[in-house]
């Protein structure tokens, strides 16, 4: 009896110690995790209740999609719209090694294995915008810009040419090249007077109620050079007034109308800007010639339709322009042999585009050619083969000199 109370109270014993040894194995194992996870500052991470971390994207600008959290364990992969500069990465506090913790390959960023939250440090390469041209026609003289991003400087796209046109501008609006004034606004119009008193004068310019376009150009009169401005709408309801010191105003309101190249109504009026005598102040006078005068003192680069498409620094998206044209005034110019042999076909010049005169091909026995005359008795005025422009139709004559040869 004695025997079996004790191997009773001996297999009692060794149960006690299994029973012991299976229960801190479990508090081991239950616990595990959290003891492992206290070095990373994981909390309570088991299977099917992972932890979700946070990322968090500095400096880095144009991310579309990119994920934001991540969780435990997972592979962190991400391609960049752009390409930028990962200058750091950081999972927790820990700064991870390139190569090493991470790869970053052509924009796209891998991290193996996630176990903190990732804060990715970079500077962004800005997003890039094509610029697409429809020339119709017409080309560039050199390689045009075709992209910009957010941060380029200010520019104006490139401006066009074709063969018997000019470039009135593009689709995204036709408006004067020159000078824009809005409505209720001032505009400080610099002029060099040539006359009287030197230097820089300035005329201000104010539309009231609309949109007011102005052109200057500088004409030759009586062998000095006289400043003139066109002033233009399109509603001949809007109020121009001009000024010498932006105090006291002069209102205009007698408008000329014209079309333009594309049946456009504009209401116009040009004036001539003078300086007076050495100690005066000088002025605004209409000017007193004739439209056709005036309008023929611009040259054909002076186009009063056309303004550049400007691109300001701060614009984003792609752009896609139209070049829009007018057709160009064509005039001949007819060779007359003058007394001499042989035959020339007349030549056809473009209105206000300088280009070579044809070689003179005249000849007259016993005299040499010597330049090109506007009349039959008159004096040499162009070289054979000289540049000249020209803008009206017009008879050449062929001057000769007596020679023995």
């Amino acid at each position: 009896m004695t025997k079996y109370k004790i191997k009773r109270k001996k297999k009692s014993i060794k149960s006690l110690y299994i029973a012991l040894v299976l229960l801190i194995i479990l508090i081991l194992i239950s616990t595990s995790y959290a003891i492992f996870s206290s070095q990373l500052t994981i909390l309570g991470a088991a299977a099917g209740n992972r932890d979700i971390f946070d990322i968090v994207y500095v400096n880095i600008d144009q991310i579309s999609n990119a994920p934001t959290t991540i969780i435990y364990h997972d592979t962190y992969t991400y391609t960049f719209p752009s390409v930028p500069t990962i200058e750091q990465i950081f999972m927790g506090e820990r700064e991870l090694t390139e190569n090493t913790d991470y790869t970053y390959i052509n924009g796209t960023l891998t991290i193996p294995t996630v176990t903190g939250d990732l804060s990715i440090v970079g500077i962004a390469t800005e997003a890039v915008y094509n610029i697409t041209y429809n020339l119709d026609g017409g080309e560039f003289s050199e390689t045009p810009v075709s992209t910009y991003t957010e941060s380029t400087e200010t520019f104006d796209l490139p401006t066009p040419t074709k063969t018997g046109y000019n470039f009135v501008g593009w689709t995204e609006g036709v408006v004067p090249k020159e000078n824009v004034i809005q409505n209720s606004t001032t505009m400080e119009l610099n002029v060099t007077y040539n006359t009287g008193t030197q230097g820089n004068k300035s005329i201000y310019i104010r539309a009231l109620n609309g949109v007011v376009y102005t052109t200057y150009v500088t004409i030759t009169q009586n062998n000095e050079s006289v400043p003139r401005v066109m002033v233009y709408t399109y509603d001949d309801s809007c109020t121009v007034q001009f000024s010498t010191d932006a105090t006291s105003w002069t209102t205009i309101n007698n408008w000329v109308t014209k079309t333009d190249g594309d049946n456009n109504t504009i209401y116009y009026q040009y004036f001539t800007l003078s300086s007076g005598g050495e100690n005066e102040e000088g002025g605004i006078s209409t000017y007193e010639g004739t439209e056709t005068e005036f309008f023929n003192e611009l040259s054909d680069t002076d186009v009063l339709y056309y303004k550049p498409y400007t691109v300001t620094q701060g614009s984003t998206g792609d752009i896609s322009v139209t070049a829009l044209w007018r057709s160009r005034e064509t005039y001949t110019v007819t060779f007359n042999k003058n007394r001499g042999s042989g035959t020339m076909e007349a030549q056809t010049f473009e209105s206000g585009v300088p280009q070579a005169l044809n070689a003179n091909t005249f000849t007259r026995n016993r005299y040499r050619f010597s330049g090109w005359a506007t009349s039959a008795n008159g004096s040499v005025v162009y070289s054979d083969g000289e540049t000249i422009t020209v803008t009206q139709n017009m008879t050449l004559y062929a001057k000769w000199t007596f020679s023995w040869n």
